[in-house]
């Protein structure tokens, strides 16, 4: 394992959750003198080929313009797969994609001699092609990194889950049998041990963790105003798994405190923010989808960081372990008993847990309250948070990628 190839969505420096994921494993292998290389979709202004912290990054290209469809027939296409038993590959799949990543790769593969193919799911493209290189190239290691978990994941309505599980765990074995090696997440540990053990690639698999503990890109920046806290979300906000609904309502009952609360990130939610102005205690901006250096800034001139909860247990936001990274208090919601973020921020020194379905919301603004008077100044230690969380580091993540380059060569 000299020369690796990481094949997945988005990269540096507009990268996508697992963009950014990837890019601390890729950086860290190339401070260890690992030639990488990450080949990814392209983006606006950004150069065919750039080194962005030692790692070569190739875009990718369409070779044909992607037609978008109504949400009526992509619904109608996804249940007619879904519901057809000999469709054979998730209904995701966008085919030329997987043409689009498999052409780039195999010139990649060629003119690098790359040794090693990580794959990165999502997209399930990446799974795709990684398959068709592993036929054409049979040295080749192939792995499957599976940051989100597709068998574990959203289930459309109107079906039974068990079905829809059971559709999208077959799929996922055809994705991953081919490989010589499968990364998969601690949060959906239970459901591969429980649905997966007996199938052949489980034997290929080795556990590891959301790889964002790192030192923060942004050093803590003094608030302009020091009698506002500002509260800050980073990420994806959707009607079906997260929404701000719940932390908003809080923030109407909070009395004796100003706060200004920032949401940057992708969102189909519509909140009602007519309660809310700049000449109130009280502000909420919805800033929209921003670049990662942009996130960066938010974090770092925050005062305290926002989780919001997610519906799917299984799936953990990267984003909570890049809140830890900065030592900054965390306000986190949850809305399941299971909740896989609740997990990990139990173990941080400086977090509030509210659970959405309490009743009581005057009770919970009082606690919200009380926790961000006590703690408006706290910074927990960078090495602090590293010692208690190391199997989130990108060290930890490149050991499991050492073992299965071990086992593999067997």
């Amino acid at each position: 394992m000299r020369n690796i190839l990481f094949l997945l969505n988005m990269y540096l420096p507009n990268a996508d959750p697992n963009g950014v994921c990837c890019s601390h494993v890729a950086e860290a292998l190339a401070r260890q003198d690992y030639h990488v290389l990450v080949a990814a979709h392209e983006q606006p202004d950004a150069a065919e080929l750039e080194v962005i912290n030692g790692v070569e990054v190739f875009r990718l290209h369409r070779s044909w313009p992607v037609k978008k469809q109504s949400h009526a027939i992509n619904g109608v296409m996804t249940y007619c797969k879904l519901l057809w038993p000999w469709y054979r590959y998730p209904y995701t799949t966008d085919w030329k994609g997987v043409a689009d990543m498999t052409a780039v790769a195999e010139k990649l593969i060629k003119e690098k001699s790359i040794d090693t193919l990580i794959c990165v799911s999502f997209p399930t493209e990446s799974l795709n092609a990684g398959a068709l290189l592993k036929k054409k190239f049979p040295n080749l290691r192939c792995y499957g990194y599976l940051l989100d978990s597709f068998s574990a994941g959203f289930c459309p309505r109107f079906l039974p889950r068990s079905l829809v599980r059971h559709r999208k765990q077959k799929w996922e074995e055809r994705l991953l049998e081919p490989m010589d090696g499968v990364l998969l997440m601690e949060s959906g540990r239970d459901h591969y041990e429980k649905n997966c053990r007996r199938m052949p690639w489980y034997g290929k698999a080795r556990y590891c963790d959301i790889p964002a503990v790192v030192p923060p890109a942004g050093q803590p920046v003094r608030a302009e105003d020091p009698q506002t806290v500002t509260i800050c979300f980073t990420g994806t906000m959707l009607t079906h798994t997260r929404t701000p609904d719940y932390f908003l309502e809080l923030l109407k009952r909070l009395r004796g405190i100003r706060i200004k609360a920032v949401f940057a990130g992708y969102t189909n939610c519509a909140p009602d923010l007519s309660a809310f102005s700049e000449d109130s205690n009280i502000s909420v901006h919805m800033l929209g989808q921003v670049s990662h250096e942009a996130v960066s800034g938010l974090l770092s001139e925050a005062s305290m960081l926002l989780n919001l909860g997610n519906k799917n247990a299984a799936l953990t936001p990267s984003k909570i372990f890049e809140y830890m990274s900065y030592g900054k208090p965390i306000i986190s919601t949850f809305c399941v008993d299971n909740d896989s973020s609740a997990t990990y921020l139990r173990r941080y020194p400086c977090a509030l847990l509210l659970d959405e379905r309490d009743a009581d919301l005057d009770g919970a603004a009082e606690r919200l309250r009380r926790f961000i008077l006590d703690n408006r100044n706290t910074v927990i230690p960078y090495g602090e948070t590293e010692r208690r969380f190391y199997g989130n580091t990108p060290s930890a993540t490149i050991e499991a990628l050492k073992e299965l380059e071990e086992k593999a060569g067997k």
